[in-house]
């Protein structure tokens, strides 16, 4: 009865699901009419970016780093990111502390600094660190015009638009001696014999030019260019750490439905970012999500025919927007509300008019859409979340790729949601749900795997408000290899070293069995991690052609 109360309450939604029995499957959209009527507004939220930007410039040059290094030392940032936390309302937002890796290109050395970029000493503290980020598009950008400078026929080619130079795989070559080596590759911008095409290593710190056996790293290949559209002319993408931040609010006839804060790609948590990060989700004014992100991205191929390659998730490229947009005071967030957006898997084109989040209604399925596209190297990928009236939230992880020589063979891209739940008081449990068998709580942290043939699904509650959640994998999705520990997801306890796998492994794949240990998942701070597997095969016919992965919420009670 309280359900139905609820029900006819809120008449103007569907909230079907939102009054599931607890056995009940839910697992078909349950739209409403209403997204019409639904107004996005983006609130400003955080440190002002100008300040940030402007810390960021001297940091390199403080005397506490240069004490740390030596005077004379070339030092770069790699990468500035703020940590989350919580404003004076009360609403999830960037703080002033933050976290930094930098390089130190004299004695091949990276190192991270902590601090609070508005105190009266800003650096707190300064260790050495082992991360290897991917290399920042400055870095890149130093990289294509030493390979420009140490070549003045290649230049001159590239000037007069015979030949391309487009940033390859693999993300990063580390020497020996500890050099960050960056590949980039030359392609003809006319179709030709491919005797031109190369991929080359750059070495910032000696200043140099490594030209490989087979004319590409051994992780990597020049041949076979036919699957996919050419690549934008110059560097695309907004670099690791730019700062951009704004709290989405999307009211339906001036009620509040959805808010959240949408941090962008490029600012987005973890060494390789992770997307379109949100924090502080709230559906009707009560929080689901303290975070959710996808900080873990790779890709296998057969027979190791190229990589495997751990992609990162920080960088963004073009894609198209409706020529208005709303907001205009909250524009240097690199976040907008428009009438709608489209990737590279829609328009097969590399180009566009926008780097960034879009937030957009879409009135066909009757959903509020937030979505970016992200490069790297020759891979494209659209990371989206899209949210119903009803309280559903689906997660989407969607990819594809530019003209080179390795995604025309077959291949496996792995995507990695981590999901940090935080129903009514945040101390929460799970329970995973069979056909055969119903429900089945989960008591210490562990993996789990789909089981289409028993239909398995997963519920996250709250037993203090009665506040439930459904989790739905997505349907007729490929399956995980030993590559990703043929697993799927995991139950774990939240800790905050854990937001990545990076501090314990180091490797391209995902190491989230590390995290595993026998800790109780009964009533605590937990996080679920879940992956979409898509096998890429395009001598196949029958692969899966929408080339996305996807996780879906459903409220059971709300």
């Amino acid at each position: 009865m309280e359900c139905l109360m609820n029900r006819i309450a809120v008449g103007v939604l569907a909230l079907l699901a939102a009054c599931a029995t607890p056995d009940q499957v839910v697992d078909t959209p349950t739209p409403t009419d209403d997204i019409g009527d639904v107004e996005l507004e983006l609130v400003p939220i955080g440190p002002e970016k100008t300040e940030v930007d402007a810390f960021e410039a001297t940091l390199p040059t403080r005397p506490e780093i240069v004490a740390f290094t030596g005077e004379g030392h070339r030092v770069r940032v790699l990468f500035l990111k703020l940590d989350n936390g919580v404003n004076d309302e009360g609403i999830g937002a960037p703080t002033s502390n933050y976290t930094a890796v930098m390089f130190d290109y004299t004695t091949n050395t990276e190192f991270e600094v902590h601090g609070d970029f508005k105190a009266a000493e800003p650096v707190a503290s300064i260790a050495p660190s082992d991360i290897h980020p991917s290399p920042s598009l400055e870095e890149v950008d130093e990289a294509v015009q030493l390979l420009l400078d140490s070549d003045p026929a290649l230049a001159a080619r590239v000037d007069a638009g015979e030949l391309q130079i487009f940033r390859a795989m693999p993300p990063l070559l580390i020497s020996d001696n500890g050099d960050r080596m960056f590949p980039l590759g030359i392609r003809e911008n006319v179709d030709a014999d491919m005797v031109d095409r190369e991929i080359v290593g750059v070495n910032l710190s000696g200043g140099t030019i490594i030209h490989y056996d087979g004319g590409a790293p051994p992780t990597a290949s020049i041949t076979a260019f036919s699957c996919n559209p050419p690549p934008s002319a110059g560097q695309s993408g907004s670099g690791n750490g730019n700062q951009g931040w704004a709290r989405l609010v999307a009211r339906l006839r001036g009620t509040e439905i959805w808010s959240m804060t949408v941090t962008r790609p490029s600012d987005s948590s973890g060494s390789d970012g992770s997307g379109v990060d949100l924090t502080d989700v709230r559906y009707r004014g009560k929080t689901l999500l303290a975070h959710a992100h996808v900080p873990i991205l790779n890709v296998l191929y057969v027979n190791n025919a190229c990589g495997p390659y751990r992609d990162w998730q920080w960088q963004e490229n073009p894609f198209e927007i409706a020529p208005n947009s709303t907001n205009v005071a909250n524009q240097g967030s690199g976040i907008v509300v428009t009438d709608w957006a489209k990737t590279m898997r829609e328009l097969r084109d590399d180009s566009g008019n926008f780097y960034g989040v879009a937030a957009y209604l879409d009135r066909v399925n009757n959903q509020i859409v937030l979505i970016s596209e992200l490069a790297a190297g020759w891979y494209r990928y659209a990371t989206e979340w899209r949210f119903a009236l009803n309280g559903e939230l689906i997660g989407r992880f969607g990819f594809d790729a530019v003209d080179n020589g390795c995604t025309c063979r077959r291949h496996t891209h792995h995507a990695y949601w981590r999901m940090d739940f935080d129903l009514g008081s945040g101390n929460n449990r799970f329970e995973i749900h069979d056909d055969s068998s119903g429900w089945t709580q989960v008591t210490t942290e562990g993996a789990t795997n789909r089981n289409e043939a028993e239909h398995r699904y997963f519920r996250v509650s709250d037993t203090s408000s009665g506040d439930s959640y459904l989790i739905y994998p997505g349907r007729n999705e490929d399956l995980p290899d030993s590559y990703a520990s043929n697993t799927d997801g995991w139950f774990l306890r939240d800790h905050s070293n854990e937001v990545e796998d990076r501090g314990v492994y180091t490797g391209t794949g995902a190491n989230l069995n590390a995290f595993v240990n026998g800790e109780s998942v009964v009533d605590t701070d937990n996080v679920f991690w879940w992956s979409g597997h898509f096998l890429h095969d395009d001598s196949d016919p029958l692969t899966n052609q929408t080339h996305t992965v996807q996780i879906r919420l459903v409220p059971e009670n709300w």
